[in-house]
């Protein structure tokens, strides 16, 4: 894939990712929706569904290698698949501002993850 995102669709309940995989892509919708579940005591349960312009998987640029959640499409979805490679030449040249404020972010999403 190198630099570029690639395009690529999902059918209607195809799972795009499991709890527990390699994390090794990122996600941004540009069509359908995606829910993401995280396995509980009673079963799974969903912790957000997403549409048109969201990002997910993206923890897979930072330090958990493995997916925190599940995601399955909901429709008919259209994303841009960014792999690691693309996600660090583009932060590469972001200002150190930015990759702090990332992390931030990052950090702050785990936290609420686990809480759930």
């Amino acid at each position: 894939m190198g630099t570029h995102p690639e395009k690529k669709l999902f059918q209607k309940d195809q799972v795009i990712f499991t709890e527990g995989d390699l994390a090794d892509k990122g996600y941004i919708i540009v069509s359908g929706k995606v829910e993401l579940t995280k396995q509980g005591i009673s079963g799974p349960r969903v912790v957000a569904a997403l549409s048109n312009n969201a990002i997910f998987g993206e923890m897979a640029f930072f330090d958990e290698r493995k997916r925190l959640v599940t995601a399955k499409a909901l429709e008919p979805v259209e994303c841009f698949v960014v792999d690691e490679q693309a996600f660090q030449a583009q932060l590469q040249s972001a200002s150190p501002f930015i990759k702090a404020l990332i992390r931030l972010m990052v950090q702050s999403y785990k936290k609420e993850i686990s809480n759930r």
